[in-house]
């Protein structure tokens, strides 16, 4: 069967998962509230090419990931849910993969090219930021999936520090300590994201050589990892407040309680299932802790973002 361009745009765009790609647009617009909020102006059209930049990396490590997940055979056995499994989008091409490749090397290319632009317009130290960026982005699937730690932090670094604290440095020329304070927030946030959305895909992941903190080092420990991640945020939002001087501490019993309500599920959830295997029984009582966390990691900095802008009598 002959298979039309329209048909592959579509399965790459898929493939790219798009109803995951809001989380990467955040970052920039959270830079963007705390520069205005500092008093520092911002071009609109220097905000468009960050925006552009965080979603083609964003697109551009989700498509990496499709395309060597469907290689693989990852994608094919994988337990589907709305946070984890792949699309699958790339299936029905695992025999001609090549232009997804090509697209995702197009994303690279013209990441490149705005990464180059930033640097030699604010920092060359960029370079470091944008490198680590492509590195995520290249390895991900490949390599980092395949060591525990490097796994667990990866994605957090990704967000943070990278998209977040370099969109804050393109916009302001420099890096303060309430937008590296920020930026960890995001990284913890997003680690804890990627750490139970793993939950369902323990099985496959097993089966293909991926090594994260469930696998390797138990239920106990991974879930201490996550009740941390959970506290670091909550703890670093008050420093950010008393470095700002900010009514942002109003927004710690806001997101203590969901993360409270998250803890005491999961544990429950994982106390149930120790084997972490999932079936149609189990799945339903984890869904809503996934949503969750889901709606903290989008929620957290857009409301932190959404406050900082209200003080400065922008919104």
């Amino acid at each position: 069967m002959h298979t039309t361009s329209l048909q592959k745009a579509a399965a790459i765009w898929s493939a790219c998962r798009p109803n995951f790609l809001l989380l990467g647009l955040i970052m920039p617009l959270s830079a963007t509230a705390l520069s205005t909020y500092q008093g520092i102006d911002w071009h609109p059209v220097v905000l468009a090419l960050l925006l552009l930049s965080a979603l083609l990396a964003h697109a551009a490590v989700n498509l990496r990931n499709e395309i060597e997940d469907t290689e693989s055979g990852l994608d094919a056995i994988t337990f589907k849910t709305a946070f984890s499994g792949g699309s699958g989008a790339l299936l029905g091409f695992q025999a001609d993969l090549g232009f997804a490749e090509r697209a995702y090397q197009i994303m690279v290319a013209v990441l490149l090219v705005l990464g180059l632009y930033f640097s030699w317009s604010v920092s060359l130290w960029l370079l470091v930021l944008g490198g680590i960026g492509l590195i995520l982005i290249r390895f991900y699937t490949s390599t980092i999936t395949r060591r525990p730690i490097v796994y667990w932090l990866a994605a957090g670094l990704g967000f943070g520090p990278v998209m977040l604290l370099g969109s804050y440095w393109v916009i302001a020329g420099q890096v303060d300590s309430a937008a590296l304070i920020f930026a960890l927030i995001c990284f913890f946030l997003v680690n804890n994201l990627l750490l139970l959305n793993q939950l369902p895909d323990i099985q496959a992941d097993r089966s293909v050589g991926r090594s994260n903190v469930w696998i390797v080092y138990g239920n106990n420990s991974a879930y201490s990892l996550f009740v941390f991640s959970c506290l670091s945020s909550l703890l670093l939002l008050v420093i950010m407040a008393a470095l700002l001087e900010h009514m942002i501490l109003n927004l710690l019993t806001l997101w203590a309680v969901p993360m409270l309500w998250m803890a005491v599920h999961l544990k429950k959830w994982l106390k149930e299932n120790p084997d972490m295997t999932i079936s149609l029984e189990n799945l339903p009582i984890l869904r809503p802790i996934l949503a969750m966390n889901v709606i903290i990691n989008l929620f957290f900095p857009l409301s932190i973002a959404s406050v900082l802008m209200i003080g400065t009598g922008a919104v």
